[in-house]
């Protein structure tokens, strides 16, 4: 029988931290499933989808033949997880 991973559901208080650096249409409080949801189970933490398309050229889902990832999204998805991490090191995040 085939593992179902369980459904993906941030944690209120972090996606409530997480939520000051983008804006509302950049973050989700919940997705479908994914395994990220399994480590979720041992840590809490919060699941942030960033894009990653250029135009058309990469403008297709994950798992696609012609998926390619557009590295400039990389630099975001770096940044916002500095950012917080200091944050939250710092003591400027709400726990």
């Amino acid at each position: 029988m085939p593992q179902i991973l369980p459904g993906l559901l941030n944690m209120q208080i972090l996606y409530r931290n997480i939520r000051i650096y983008l804006p509302t249409s950049f973050i989700e409080k919940r997705f479908g499933s994914d395994n990220f949801a399994d480590y979720m189970r041992k840590a809490p933490g919060t699941y942030v989808h960033v894009g990653s398309t250029d135009g058309e050229r990469t403008a297709f889902p994950h798992h696609n033949e012609h998926f390619d990832i557009a590295e400039d999204s990389l630099v975001y998805a770096a940044a916002l997880a500095a950012q917080y991490t200091v944050d939250f090191c710092s003591g400027k995040t709400e726990k």
